[in-house]
């Protein structure tokens, strides 16, 4: 676990591509997807946005994140995507979640925390400035497209509050250079705020009697064809962090999302959501 600022990204991604292989330095296209359940798998190399829970403050589904972003990562014996990075401290997880998954790869010891100084905090809440709106200033901006272009890093979790158009094509496009899964959380607000991300999810709780909690996680966006007939914006499923460890137990799957939100479609855009066959 490394906690470093902006500044510092520079000489973190040169020591971790330093040390990478030959193989993992010509970003393999060839990465499979991101499996959470069968059916539910996230293409690398693109941007997903996620969105939490209404909340009085900025409650980003992190448990959920650090989920995915610790099943990127490459499995013990492969010299491939091994580094997480958390940009933003409202989207650091608890350190003990990066321990939680039991195939042996060192998540914790291989994931940077990057702490984002006051002026990009306080660029956030002024929308309405031109240079905000073009992103200039914003450290994140500047980060994040030097960590999602790093051929190494298996996962970036990031603050993606107040980002436009502009900014997240950027992220796009450094996303496809470097082939990693790029995960941006935003607030519950942002759903009609145009972006140039590949989907966009949305999550929320589920009641249950047991100590350990439920999530409803729901395709809102899908930029593309849909990948297949049953990944379509609206489909639901239900994600029980008790069975969190098996590929397919506690899957709920809600066939109640036939709607079609009438999110931005391009028929051009590869599919961001990659279904076993």
């Amino acid at each position: 676990m490394v906690r470093i600022l902006p500044k510092d990204l520079i000489d973190a991604v040169a020591r971790i591509e330093a040390g990478a292989p030959d193989g993992a330095r010509d970003g393999d296209r060839r990465t499979p997807p991101v499996s959470l359940f069968e059916d539910l798998l996230l293409a690398r190399g693109v941007v997903h946005e996620w969105i939490g829970a209404e909340s009085e403050v900025f409650a980003p589904p992190l448990l959920l994140l650090a989920e995915l972003a610790g099943r990127a990562v490459a499995p013990v014996g492969d010299p491939g995507r091994r580094w997480l990075l958390f940009l933003g401290r409202d989207c650091w997880p608890y350190p003990k979640r990066l321990l939680d998954l039991e195939d042996g790869a060192d998540r914790l010891g291989r994931s940077l925390f990057v702490e984002l100084p006051p002026g990009a905090r306080r660029a956030r809440r002024r929308p309405s400035s031109p240079r905000t709106k073009r992103g200039e200033g914003d450290p994140r901006i500047w980060a994040l497209d030097l960590a999602c272009r790093c051929p190494s890093v298996a996962a970036v979790v990031a603050d993606g509050r107040g980002l436009g158009m502009a900014a997240t094509r950027r992220l796009q496009i450094a996303a496809a250079e470097g082939g990693g899964l790029v995960l941006l959380a935003r607030t519950p607000r942002e759903r009609g705020v145009l972006s140039a991300a590949a989907t966009r999810w949305g999550v929320g709780t589920v009641p249950t009697e047991r100590e350990q909690p439920r999530f409803r996680i729901t395709l809102e966006r899908c930029k593309g064809a849909p990948p297949h007939p049953e990944m379509r914006p609206g489909r639901s499923w239900v994600w029980d962090t008790a069975a969190a460890s098996g590929a397919t137990e506690g899957v709920e799957a809600d066939e109640r999302g036939d709607r079609d939100d009438g999110g931005e479609r391009d028929e051009g855009a590869a599919a961001a959501v990659a279904v076993s066959a």
